[in-house]
């Protein structure tokens, strides 16, 4: 098909078609989510164990080993790594490019499997962690309190993180800090050994007691019910009346050994806010979820939940990564917001007229609104990449426009009548346009078969200005020559200033004509010293960027206590405070010895300071 002529005769189907296509674009603009970058799943699973009381090096021996050689035959693994640590081994498994991490955690649980009766006794059961930067954490939120700090973690847990773990969109809420309820039972060790029984005997007793039994069912009429019976303990009373042994036919009651307290877990983790006690929670995402629309709604739902907390009780959001995404692509679009604008200037100075410039310049969100329809279609999201691509795109779409349109500035000057003059002009381009654009478009192609972490991070960006530099073409080919044929009457007489830049680019043209050798000697100086200059250019994988918060981390000795760490914490806050007067928010935390629950590769105390 000609696609000029159908442009130029066949107006109304052409200005219906673009402005179908404009319409399907902008509710698509509408309908992409935003985030930072496209998903990204790192080709990495490691598998957890715990081993309880246990030194680094019978971990090594006993379980990384282990699960290292049971591990190391499932397929598509590049290397196998381990920690081993007290308590605590950590094998890290890393695999190729494009691995279906799903099958392989499969394997990986398969392999497991035959190896858990050689694990030792105490171990317990191999978690496999499948490590996804799209379930990154993506909001800190705060919380302090004066007189309720006791309850606060019970408060928190309740009336926070139970609603927020409801939000759609939501994976997985956690508490960091905070007083957790513990009964404690000390036990008298005089009192203990007179009545001749052991810590064990106290610990069966209480697990023996603390139980509820099921009881059958009970048939009544035309129901049957089922029976249980309720032994667990509600009141520290009910523990210490419970019989631990019976002696000369006396029972031996709990309290007469020892004493139970209604307290708190010891902390080896805790939180200050603002200079404050308080705690954290950490929100983290479902994979595939959008970032910026959970963490809309999670604030949405924080503003609900303030109104029923205590007075005294400030929720407050200490780092939310959807305000840095944001941010970043405001910017990208102002940015090429105002390319816009700029290529617009150019073309209107260069040509000299409203109306040819109009032709130009429509090229513009037509061809741009084609990659929200692709984005929209292939389910990605807008985030740096397909923004900046975009902005890569904006001086290529316009083109293939100017060059159609001074093709009809030539055909009009001619004496032709307009509509023949758009066909002809647009026509007789049409093939050296298309060859241009396809020549830019066999740049990107190779970026959609790469592999790995490149092909992840550029396969969207080529897809986009492919579709962009396709758009631009159709629009060049077809809208441009209709529109010229309806508002370009005549033809602009060229501005002095453009005539002068052309008789000198004609006489350079002239000068580089006349001594080939010497024009192409220069050309390849450049070239050559360009790559001369290529080894002292620094290379890294990102761009260094801002994010407008600052960690800070503090280790000290192994073995250092919990309270003289808050200490130097408290310290560093009170610095803080003194020294950075454009903080916004401070949150710090004490970290003591890794627990089962933890895999931090440090041992001993280390304070962690946020600030933004």
């Amino acid at each position: 098909m000609n696609l000029p002529r159908f442009g130029v005769k066949r107006p109304v189907s052409t200005l219906m078609l673009f402005l179908g296509i404009f319409l399907l674009g902008v509710v698509s603009y509408f309908h992409l989510p935003l985030d930072m970058m496209p998903e990204i799943t790192l080709p990495s699973i490691s598998v957890i164990t715990t081993y309880p009381g246990a030194s680094p090096e019978d971990v090594e021996e006993r379980v990384s080993k282990v699960i290292e050689n049971a591990v190391s035959t499932v397929p598509n693994i590049e290397k196998v790594s381990s920690l081993s640590q007290e308590s605590l081994s950590v094998v890290r498994l890393k695999f190729t490019w494009g691995t279906n991490l799903g099958d392989a955690a499969n394997d990986i649980r398969d392999k497991l499997d035959f190896v858990k009766k050689e694990l030792p006794e105490g171990a317990e059961e191999p978690v496999v962690f499948k490590f996804d930067i799209s379930e990154m954490p993506i909001l800190m939120v705060t919380a302090q309190a004066g007189e309720n700090y006791s309850r606060l973690y019970k408060l928190v847990d309740k009336k926070v993180a139970e609603p927020l773990k409801r939000v759609p969109g939501v994976g997985t809420v956690w508490i960091q800090g905070g007083l957790k309820r513990e009964i404690k039972v000390w036990v008298d060790r005089d009192k203990l050994s007179a009545y001749k029984l052991t810590i064990e005997d106290v610990a069966d007793a209480l697990q023996r007691e603390n139980v509820t039994l099921p009881a059958g069912n009970l048939k009544s009429g035309l129901s049957d019910y089922l029976i249980r019976i309720p032994g667990e303990f509600k009141k520290v009373e009910e523990i210490n009346n419970i019989i631990v042994s019976v002696k000369n036919g006396k029972p031996v009651y709990l309290k007469s050994i020892a004493r139970v307290e209604d307290a708190y877990k010891e902390q080896t983790r805790r939180i200050h806010v603002e200079g404050k006690k308080g705690l954290v929670v950490i929100v983290q995402k479902q994979s595939g979820a959008n970032t910026v629309a959970v963490s809309q709604k999670v604030r949405a739902k924080l503003k609900e939940i303030s109104k029923d907390l205590p007075p005294d009780v400030k929720i407050g959001v200490m780092r939310d990564t959807a305000q840095f995404i944001i941010s970043s692509l405001r910017n990208l679009a102002t940015t090429l917001f105002w390319g816009s604008i700029l290529v617009s200037i150019i073309v209107i100075l260069f040509l000299g007229n409203v109306r040819g410039s109009f032709i130009i310049l429509i090229t513009l969100p037509f061809s741009l609104i084609f990659s929200f329809i692709f984005l929209y279609l292939n389910n990605y999201t807008l985030n740096w990449i397909s923004l900046s691509s975009l902005v890569i795109a904006l001086g290529m779409v316009v083109d293939g426009a100017i060059v159609v349109l001074e093709s009809i500035y030539r055909k009009r000057e001619s004496g032709g009548e307009i509509k023949e003059a758009a066909e002809a002009g647009a026509g007789e381009v049409g093939m050296a346009v298309m060859a241009s654009y396809f020549t830019t478009i066999a740049i990107f192609i190779p970026l959609i078969f790469s592999k790995g972490i490149v092909g992840i991070m550029f396969r969207q960006m080529a897809w986009v200005i492919i579709v962009v530099l396709v758009g631009s073409l159709l629009v060049a080919l077809t809208l441009s020559p209709m529109l010229a044929s309806r508002i370009l009457p005549r033809v602009p007489s060229r501005r002095p200033w453009v005539k002068r830049m052309e008789s000198r680019y004609e006489r350079i043209l002239n000068i580089s004509l006349s001594f080939p050798g010497r024009t192409l000697a220069i050309i390849f100086f450049f070239l050559l010293a360009s790559f001369a200059l290529f080894p002292f250019i620094k290379k890294e994988f990102f761009p260094r960027v801002d994010q407008g918060w600052v960690q800070a981390f503090v280790r000290l000795p192994v073995g250092t206590r919990v309270e003289e760490t808050e200490k130097v914490m408290e310290k560093i806050e009170k610095i803080a405070a003194r020294e950075v007067p454009e903080k916004e928010k401070t949150c710090s935390r004490v970290q003591g010895n890794p627990r089962k629950d933890s895999t931090a590769p440090w041992a001993g105390k280390r304070v962690l300071i946020s600030a933004c």
